[in-house]
């Protein structure tokens, strides 16, 4: 329901999708803890607690006019026609764009199309910078709203900025619960310092000596301000006191209520994913437990990680991904390292790509330029320099290549005609078909790579070997083809038989980082790791493991008799070119004066009849 500069109850959810969207995620928990009081409550005790709720909604509307003003709200309120929800409403009313109220109750009573149709439209769309949710809790449990703040989505928007409001009684139980894990922003503050959510006093004989208790209370107009901090208790979070108010019209040190938590982690152990894709990330295999701890080798997240845990703070362990995958999805549901992280079974994995189903159940960090992939095959031998001309091919190859391009070239050249016709564009010679075809022929190569793996080998040293023999060709990552070719089949001069295209093809756009959604430290990460690209230290440590990596396989090669680097077919005498090595190049040249001298003797015999005519 959109609603501008005030909030309504609403229960259709049809109205609630499309509202005004921001960005920054916000979300308000306000925990007012009453209790309920018999029949016979006197007047002063309603009095009492409508002053409660005048100081409830005078905290949250200097909180939203200081630090949400102009957000996106929602009200989730779980009794109907509260008051303290109503004076809140009143409260903060000037400083709310738009907003909505939501009661807990009536909407875990809906069916479940009713409630995920509720829940998309609740916090807005991509375009929302600022939300809010002010939650009521009249009834002295925050159980419904909080499960409905955890179904809802909470636990994804990190950025979220978390204020409860109710007794002391409540502080741990809301502010550390598990919707609000990855909540960076969380305070509440604490209306009065009183037995008011106490349970041995809710049916107490002694009813009339609490009412006044409760009345004593709420007209003191003090607060105590909690917080959630992140990592304070040894890496994990724990709830701290920062601040102690008065409520007046203006109360003091209110900007100071929000502030960045995670400059480091304090310790905090990171749980990290893990396949091997050299040089990005490599590591020795548990061959007892699959999924069990690795043991790290020197490739560049190995570096990143190592990096970011002392900059940030943290401790870590490495996990193999048991099946070695980085996942595929069936009906939603994600398989191997992309699976773990849908699941919040780890924080982040290593070298993965990005993809819109990936995207959808966890966040990216790009890391480093994707690597691509890359056709190899076997050098050209040396060929007779008398044939060296034509020889590439056969006579029948040279005759069909030649028929091929022409009979492509008249028919594009037909298609574009009638595609003139149709449309009234623009015209094409044939000559410029026909040009265009054999610069196509010579210098384009297909824009997508083949999908069928159906020529794949297991080993790559196997493929290579294969290649070596002659007529098969490997398309496979171009930095570890790199570090095989160079660490086994190079000589000292840097020869190798094998060619490399110098022109790879990307299947993702970049490598990077997959986090799982709602990772408080995301942020920090991101930041970090471009400080570190805009260094240059990534691209220096992408090539120094690798020069690494080629040193030590290399050197592996020349302490076993069974391993022997690639033999080039050359000798290291320099060769002096002679006739025999530019037979094909003068072959040509005489050929063309030939056609020269013709020519010029066609161009005379016609000047000669022209005189004499």
């Amino acid at each position: 329901m959109r609603i501008i500069n005030s909030l309504k109850y609403t229960k259709d959810p049809t109205l609630l999708v499309g509202m005004t969207s921001l960005r920054l995620h916000v979300i308000i928990v306000v925990a007012a803890a009453m209790v309920r009081l018999g029949p016979e409550a006197s007047q002063e005790v309603d009095e009492a607690l409508e002053q409660m709720g005048v100081d409830a909604g005078v905290m949250v509307g200097q909180v939203v006019e200081h630090h949400l003003a102009g957000c996106h709200l929602v009200l989730l309120t779980t009794t109907p026609h509260s008051l303290i929800t109503s004076i809140i409403i009143r409260h903060i009313s000037k400083s709310v764009v738009a907003g909505m109220v939501v009661e807990a109750g009536w909407v875990f009573s809906q069916d479940q199309l009713v409630q995920n149709h509720l829940f998309q439209g609740l916090w807005g769309d991509t375009r929302t910078t600022c939300r809010g949710l002010i939650v009521d809790l009249t009834t002295n449990s925050s159980i419904i709203a909080l499960r409905l703040a955890e179904a809802a989505g909470l636990w994804k928007l990190s950025e979220t900025r978390v204020v409860a409001v109710g007794g002391r009684a409540w502080v741990k139980d809301v502010l550390l619960h598990h919707s609000l894990r990855n909540s960076l922003h969380a305070l509440y503050l604490v209306l009065h310092d009183n037995t008011l959510h106490d349970p041995r006093h809710r049916y107490s004989s002694f009813r009339k000596i609490f009412r006044q208790d409760v009345y004593a209370a709420s007209m003191s107009s003090d607060v105590w301000v909690y917080r959630r901090c992140m990592y304070c208790n040894n890496g994990e979070a724990d709830v701290q006191v920062i601040n102690h108010w008065v409520i007046t019209p203006n109360i003091h040190n209110i900007h100071q209520l929000f502030q960045e938590q995670v400059q480091t982690l304090l310790g905090h152990k990171l749980r990290v994913v893990a396949v091997p894709h050299f040089p990005y990330m490599d590591f020795e295999l548990n061959t007892r437990n699959p999924g069990g701890i690795v043991i790290q080798k020197d490739a560049i997240d190995t570096r990143l990680i190592n990096t970011f845990s002392t900059a940030l703070n943290f401790t870590f362990e490495i996990r193999a991904e048991p099946e070695l995958s980085w996942g595929l999805q069936e009906n939603g549901v994600f398989t191997g390292m992309m699976g773990q992280l849908q699941r919040e079974e780890t924080d982040f994995c290593t070298i993965a790509g990005p993809s819109p189903e990936r995207l959808k159940v966890a966040e990216y960090l790009r890391g480093y330029p994707s690597d691509p992939m890359t056709v190899t095959s076997l050098k050209p031998s040396l060929l007779p320099e008398n044939l060296s001309l034509i020889r590439p091919f056969t006579g029948e190859l040279w005759l069909m290549l030649l028929l091929s391009v022409v009979v492509w070239g008249v028919i594009l050249w037909l298609l574009q005609r009638a595609w003139q016709w149709m449309t009234g564009g623009r015209g094409v010679k044939l000559s410029t078909i026909f040009m265009y075809g054999c610069g196509a022929l010579m210098e384009q190569s297909p824009p997508d790579p083949p999908v069928s793996v159906s020529g794949r080998k297991v080993s790559r040293e196997e493929a290579l070997q294969k290649v070596l023999e002659g007529h098969y060709t490997l398309i496979v990552w171009e930095n570890n083809l790199i570090i095989t070719i160079a660490s086994h089949y190079t000589d000292s001069h840097g020869n190798t038989p094998y060619f490399i295209s110098k022109k790879g093809v990307s299947i993702m756009a970049a490598f990077g980082w997959g986090f799982r959604k709602g990772a408080p430290f995301y942020q920090r990460f991101q930041r970090l790791m471009s400080r570190l690209e805009d260094a240059g230290l990534i691209k220096y440590w992408t090539q120094d493991v690798i020069a690494t990596r080629v040193r030590e396989n290399r050197a592996a090669a020349a302490l076993n008799p069974q391993v022997v680097l690639g033999d080039t077919g050359t000798d290291d005498k320099e060769v002096v070119l002679g006739m025999q090595h530019l037979q094909g190049a003068f072959y040509v040249l005489f050929l063309g004066s030939f056609f020269a001298i013709l020519i010029l003797l066609w161009e005379n015999l016609s000047y000669s009849r022209s005189l004499s005519w």
